[in-house]
């Protein structure tokens, strides 16, 4: 594997990641006020995971 493919997978859910760092500001740290944005994330993770493993 490359480091492009690695590099892919690193930043392909920082966009995620940020918007539930934003929800859980939003919303005082109450965790099922987020759990759309948390729900996302982990499937990103999970899809890019997944790519890697294929490399």
């Amino acid at each position: 594997m490359g480091p492009y493919v690695l590099s892919l997978c690193v930043h392909a859910c920082l966009l995620k990641s940020h918007a539930s760092t934003r929800c859980m500001d939003a919303n005082n740290y109450k965790r099922e006020k987020c759990s759309t944005y948390f729900w996302k994330y982990k499937n990103c993770q999970k899809f890019w995971n997944s790519i890697m493993v294929q490399k």
